[in-house]
């Protein structure tokens, strides 16, 4: 796991591990909570911070 800064400002780990290698996090905020998003060609998954 590296961090890599994108261009629009924002922040992403990058996955390094064989078999996994250049899957992009990209750390954000969704309604407020801290998220993580995960991107390919046609979908986009969001991870959403669940605090109990």
């Amino acid at each position: 796991m590296g961090t890599h800064r994108n261009t629009d400002g924002s922040l992403s780990f990058v996955t390094a591990a064989p078999g996994l290698t250049g899957v992009d996090l990209v750390v954000g905020s969704t309604a407020g909570k801290r998220s993580l998003i995960v991107r390919d060609s046609q979908h986009e998954y969001v991870f959403t911070e669940v605090t109990p």
